[in-house]
């Protein structure tokens, strides 16, 4: 279920996973786990909502561009349910206007494809705690 639910390789904090790719959520889940961290995948912004209600998380990757609710919108509702989530959304494209916006909502990062992961793994162990 690594890419359909969670994928649990240690004690440590819960990350949720949104993006509508399948090979993007399966890579970011399967390098969580090699790190230690528990991660859980949602293919879209409405299963990320549901999973936020049922589900304590310290952190939420989040791709922008969905189809629906963007990454954006996404992150606003997940806020609303989960206050002081910390939320990463990544985009493909580097738009001013959306890293304002971002930074307007308390989004702790906006990183563009392609991921330096060096630069997300040091968000993450910053913000996750263990």
């Amino acid at each position: 279920m690594l890419c359909s639910g969670s994928f649990t390789a240690s004690d440590k904090a819960g990350i949720l996973i949104v993006d509508d790719n399948w090979d993007h959520r399966r890579l970011l889940a399967v390098s969580l786990a090699m790190e230690g961290y528990r991660a859980t995948c949602a293919a879209n912004a409405s299963e990320a909502l549901v999973l936020l209600k049922s589900t304590s998380f310290c952190l939420m990757l989040t791709d922008y561009n969905m189809p629906g609710m963007n990454g954006l919108k996404l992150s606003e509702e997940a806020l609303k349910t989960s206050p002081g989530l910390v939320i990463v959304m990544i985009t493909g494209g580097c738009a001013t206007h959306l890293h304002q916006a971002a930074e307007k909502l308390g989004i702790t990062a906006v990183l563009t494809k392609p991921l330096d992961v060096d630069e997300l793994f040091g968000i993450i162990a910053r913000n996750a705690g263990s």
